[in-house]
């Protein structure tokens, strides 16, 4: 990535996509403080019954363990499981005050999907995988398995050097098991995905592409902090856009550029909307 300061050459500023948990925000935080007042409110609503645990959610353990990276529904189902409570799974389409999985995932919103039927046809695949990936690296100090819409993520951050390969090989045995996905990933994460013709890359062009946006007079701008951000920031370079990556630490990267917190990425939003303010003064 380059030293020098970008300059934004074009008269206005049309396309920026962005990353979302920590680029813009740190997600996983909200999110924790958002399961935690549904939670709460519910079991303390909810009429003592014996074998049932109404204790405060945990933001730490709880969520880390039962919801993160888990579709919303099974969010939902595994916490309360856990506390001994087992609701039947309701319709998709339940409002908030009915008392099914899918009632009380709706009150933390609701949800958009972009979904290819190919990766649709891997999540049971994905499910298998991350259950697998559970049992054989229960004894691993420092990995931490996420079971994310369409991938199970091994983060490998904290784990020991000596324990990498074992961390490998049942990643590799877990793809081989499933022929439907494909193992990806970087020196500190690994990635089980559905092995289809899609990554970040291909989906910056098709969005650039439904809006229109994909001309030569559009600078599109893509912040990114995650391994597979690089296939957009690469997508970017081709289409001579700008990759920013948001990082506390140097990595190469196809990025142009290097944000160190979101804080630095709300200020560059600030001042892009004062320029964008700028010109459409009188």
């Amino acid at each position: 990535m380059p030293d020098a300061q970008p300059v934004f050459s074009r008269e206005q500023l049309d396309a920026v996509l962005f990353d979302l948990d920590g680029v813009i925000t740190r997600t996983a935080e909200i999110h924790a403080e958002a399961w935690k007042r549904l939670f709460d409110a519910y079991l303390n609503e909810r009429p003592a019954a014996a074998g049932e645990d109404h204790s405060p959610f945990d933001e730490t353990r709880d969520y880390r363990r039962y919801v993160d990276g888990r579709p919303r529904v099974k969010g939902v189902k595994h916490f309360l499981l856990a506390r001994g409570i087992d609701l039947p799974d309701g319709e998709p389409n339940d409002p908030p005050e009915r008392e099914t999985l899918y009632g009380l995932g709706d009150i933390c919103g609701p949800q958009l999907r972009l979904e290819l039927p190919e990766g649709i046809d891997a999540l049971n695949d994905l499910d298998r995988a991350a259950t697998d990936l559970d049992e054989r690296l229960e004894n691993v100090d420092g990995v931490r398995i996420e079971r994310k819409r369409f991938a199970v993520t091994v983060h490998v951050r904290q784990v020991s050097d000596a324990d990498l390969p074992q961390v490998q090989e049942a990643v590799d045995q877990a793809r081989r098991r499933a022929d439907g996905l494909r193992k990806t990933g970087g020196k500190r994460v690994v990635e089980l995905r559905p092995d289809v013709d899609w990554d970040k890359g291909r989906a910056v062009r098709w969005l650039l592409s439904e809006l229109k946006l994909d001309g030569p007079d559009v600078l599109p701008l893509y912040l990114g902090d995650d391994e597979t951000d690089e296939d957009a920031f690469r997508a970017l370079r081709q289409m001579g856009g700008i990759g920013i990556l948001v990082a506390e630490d140097a990595r190469p990267s196809a990025a142009d550029y290097r944000l160190r917190t979101p804080d630095e990425v709300e200020a560059l939003l600030r001042h892009l909307t004062e320029i964008a303010d700028g010109d459409r003064a009188p």
